[in-house]
């Protein structure tokens, strides 16, 4: 993964589908070990695909790039910078990421025609960084990719499918689902969102929210196209000032919350589809979770059960991660620091061959 070239007989062997599919099995099948000394062996450990930031205001959301580090060094670095690091240009908004792959969507362009006419499009690129090349969820009934656009309102959806390039329309979504910081989670053959029942915008405006509407989360099956619904925990029983977050965490779906200000609370669905599987699975007080900001709000990124129980969690207003040991309650920063960095739209990634012509 690290060569500028090859020689053609293993180009072609490492671009065989076969290949490709059997490398990425390889890394959904073998168990991960917190061993630093392992993580430096293997190419294929979790990483983190950190999105850099054009401007140094935090406000701009278009990224020049992003830099792929391995969660293992994050918990275990303890110097400033990883010599692992790589940066990846490409300007556009992080959006999603699978099988090695990451998705980019470009700002919207608006061309003015002789006629008077205007027309805006909106592009995308997906990249795969560890083979450099530039061409979401997956069908695995059809082993294909497939990116869902819509319109504010969700009343016109798109499918495009990669396999074909044929972009075609499907039902319009059931309940507008808001996508500050929740752009849609892939997870079990689905593309989720957080929803809320009567409300017309798709920023979270939490003063004119009630509890009754907050009460939903909507997928979209991409093998069938069709859309589902999921209960949120029963727990869940108050409008909170910051956005709820929709994540997956050591292979389950999870939902994180601030829960009266004092507390953030992270559920998972410990059987995926079955609402009443919804189990707490931490109540974290502030206290315990520095901030230098009176409203803090703190997205979990990654989960280790192995260990100590180690989180990695963002923070809006930070520009490091921030580990947090479970087991003895302990908070420290991770050594890493990259400025213009946004920690709280980074995506889980892995480096694979995978790639479409």
């Amino acid at each position: 993964m690290q060569m500028k070239c090859v020689c053609k007989s293993w180009n072609t062997l490492i671009s065989e589908p076969f290949f490709v599919k059997m490398h990425l099995k390889e890394y959904n099948t073998v168990k991960m070990h917190l061993n630093y000394q392992v993580m430096k062996r293997s190419a294929r450990n979790p990483n983190l695909a950190l999105p850099i930031r054009k401007r140094q205001k935090y406000t701009t959301p278009w990224f020049c790039g992003v830099v792929p580090i391995p969660y293992q060094y994050l918990i275990y670095s303890r110097i400033n910078q990883s010599p692992l690091l790589g940066y990846h240009p490409r300007s556009g908004f992080l959006i999603g990421s699978y099988n090695g792959l990451l998705h980019f969507r470009e700002p919207q362009s608006t061309r003015l025609y002789p006629n008077g006419v205007k027309i805006r499009k909106t592009y995308f690129r997906i990249s795969n960084p560890a083979t450099r090349k530039f061409t979401f969820g997956y069908d695995d009934s059809t082993d294909t990719h497939k990116v869902v656009a819509f319109r504010p309102g969700g009343l016109e959806v798109k499918v495009f499918n990669l396999g074909d390039n044929i972009r075609r329309d499907i039902q319009s979504l059931p309940v507008i689902p808001y996508f500050e910081i929740n752009e849609g989670v892939y997870f079990s053959g689905s593309i989720h969102w957080l929803a809320l029942y009567n409300y017309s915008h798709s920023l979270y405006e939490w003063a004119g929210i009630t509890i009754d509407q907050f009460a939903i989360i909507i997928s979209l099956n991409l093998s069938t196209e069709t859309y589902n619904k999921l209960l949120l925990p029963r727990g869940f029983n108050e409008v909170t000032r910051e956005v709820p977050i929709l994540r997956v965490l050591n292979n389950h779906l999870c939902f994180s919350h601030e829960f009266k200000g004092t507390h953030l609370i992270i559920w998972q669905m410990t059987k995926y589809g079955v609402e009443e599987s919804w189990n707490q699975l931490l109540k974290i007080s502030h206290q315990n979770l520095p901030s230098i900001h009176p409203h803090p709000y703190w997205v979990p990124l990654y989960f280790s059960e192995t260990c100590d129980y180690i989180l990695i969690f963002a923070n809006k207003l930070e520009d490091q991660a921030i580990l947090y040991i479970w087991r003895n309650n302990a908070v420290e920063r991770t050594k890493i620091k990259l400025k213009k960095s946004m920690w709280l739209y980074a995506r889980d990634y892995v480096e694979s061959l995978v790639w479409y012509r």
